[in-house]
């Protein structure tokens, strides 16, 4: 009974990551739309972010 909950639990985290990753990808391209030169500085920015944040400890 509790494997199925954690299960559960482990499904909801992973859907919630993914959607998470899907909004920075969106919002990465609105800012290399707005800024053509500026954008690509900002999307290696938020890699950085995004890696240091998602890395499993």
């Amino acid at each position: 009974m509790f494997l199925i909950i954690l299960v559960i639990y482990f499904f909801i985290f992973l859907f919630f990551q993914i959607l998470l990753l899907y909004k920075s990808f969106i919002v990465i391209k609105l800012i290399n739309n707005l800024w053509f030169t500026k954008g690509k500085k900002i999307e290696l920015l938020l890699d950085r972010i995004t890696r240091a944040c998602f890395r499993p400890t």
